[in-house]
């Protein structure tokens, strides 16, 4: 039995899915070169949520960070979530026989 399934999963804020940097990346490895970017609103009393998504589709090269938005602490994020990838990658690899969750019908 797939333990996850019964698993309750815990959430995370849009705060800190900012913070640790998924948002910048996953704009950076999937939504920008599609032309779409995932955006954060943040609301008068300080919380935030995610939302909304922008569309640039039209674009034939998608959307891109400006060069002054990459700074190091950018740089820090995009290193430390990519070295998070590549481990749960070969657990992933280890335990279900695929990193990333093929889209086939079985």
């Amino acid at each position: 039995m797939d333990e996850t399934a019964t698993k309750p999963l815990k959430f995370m804020t849009a705060e800190e899915f900012q913070r640790l940097g998924f948002l910048q990346e996953v704009n950076r490895r999937f939504f920008h070169p599609y032309g779409i970017a995932l955006g954060i609103t943040k609301f008068p009393d300080g919380t935030m949520a995610i939302g909304p998504i922008f569309d640039d589709r039209e674009d034939p090269e998608g959307i891109r960070f400006s060069d002054d938005q990459i700074d190091d602490e950018f740089v820090l994020r995009a290193i430390a979530l990519g070295e998070e990838w590549d481990r749960r990658i070969l657990t992933r690899h280890l335990k279900l026989g695929y990193g990333v969750q093929r889209a086939v019908h079985a």
